[in-house]
């Protein structure tokens, strides 16, 4: 039996991760009626999360900069990488800047921070609930909210916030492009670490890949590894890591009539690029300014869509580039089938 319609609203948001809340607090805090739709109950099980310094301005602009000041997050000042034997630090900013700190953050922590503050300011939230198809208006081709496990949700503006699935872009047959061979990454959590300094991450290669440390809190520690030559969720470290899949890929767009893709929902690289979690929050932030831009002005619907899609393909080009260009500056990896950047 089908369930009753939940209401309508002019944002709703898929998912309530880092890129889901931000565009939730952001689209409720100028004034819209906004709805998030989460399948999982919190805690989930997720890695920890290095997080780069420009995250401060932003949890300040969402309003939980007091509440990640309270968490006592780690600090750190930089990262440690060894690539081939060679060591060196790279600090985040000059070393007369004590101020320009990265976090290591417990995910499960920030998430709930990020959702709290979603509800302090008004968002209503549907958890768990699932999303089942995407509501579509026949005549015009235009998304028009979701029909869920807990009924229809009907909204002016749908977000896709729910990752590297990409739950929207394959009900809607948008195309997902891979810039890279399968790339899986296993992560977990240990008591103890032999780095250098157990206060600062490590990055440092294996043969065949990477290994991430880092420090969480006292006596827990965040692995993440990386082969690059093996393209399965198997480890060399602990046989019930969890996985997850890194392939680098985008959406051959990531918004049109009525509907956004952010954060992993509209691309993903690897975790060696330490700005997933910046990334997710930029993404939703500005899929509102663009709702809002369109709520303004109408007419300009398709042009400001196509200026978001733009700056989400400009993001992933130029992030991958980076990232392909260090991994060939300091590993073994030969994977990739071309020296250009071009999907397979």
């Amino acid at each position: 039996m089908a369930k009753s319609n939940q209401g309508y609203f002019d944002v709703l948001v898929l998912g309530a991760g880092p890129a889901g809340t931000a565009a939730a607090i952001s689209a409720a805090k100028a004034g819209l009626k906004v709805a998030i739709v989460e399948r999982s109950v919190f805690p989930r099980y997720r890695p920890g999360e290095a997080l780069h310094p420009g995250m401060r301005p932003l949890f300040a602009q969402l309003g939980v900069e007091q509440e990640i000041e309270k968490s006592n997050f780690l600090t750190f000042e930089g990262i440690w990488r060894e690539f081939n034997g060679n060591r060196e630090f790279t600090r985040f900013g000059p070393i007369d800047d004590p101020e320009w700190l990265g976090l290591q953050a417990d995910r499960s922590k920030l998430d709930d921070i990020l959702l709290r503050q979603a509800m302090r300011v008004g968002v209503k939230v549907f958890q768990p609930a699932k999303a089942l198809a995407p509501l579509i208006d026949g005549q015009v081709g235009r998304v028009y909210g979701l029909e869920t496990s807990a009924g229809e949700i009907h909204a002016r503006f749908t977000i896709d916030a729910g990752g590297g699935s990409h739950w929207m872009a394959r009900r809607l047959g948008i195309e997902v492009k891979k810039y890279s061979p399968l790339l899986i990454a296993n992560f977990d959590y240990e008591s103890s670490c032999a780095i250098p300094d157990d206060q600062l991450p490590l990055i440092e290669n294996t043969p065949d890949g990477w290994i991430w440390h880092a420090k969480i809190a006292a006596n827990n520690y965040q692995w993440v590894e990386l082969k690059f030559n093996r393209g399965d969720s198997t480890s060399s470290r602990r046989n019930n890591s969890k996985s997850v899949d890194v392939t680098w890929r985008c959406a051959e767009f990531s918004a049109s009539d009525g509907f956004f893709l952010t954060g992993d929902a509209s691309f993903v690289v690897d975790p060696a690029s330490s700005h997933g979690v910046l990334r997710s929050v930029m993404t939703g932030i500005m899929s509102i300014h663009v709702v809002l831009q369109i709520l303004r002005e109408p007419s300009r619907e398709t042009e400001l869509g196509n200026f978001y899609n733009n700056w989400i393909s400009d993001w992933f080009t130029n992030e991958a580039k980076q990232l392909k260009a260090a991994y060939a500056r300091n590993s073994q990896l030969s994977v990739w089938p071309e020296t250009t950047f071009a999907p397979i």
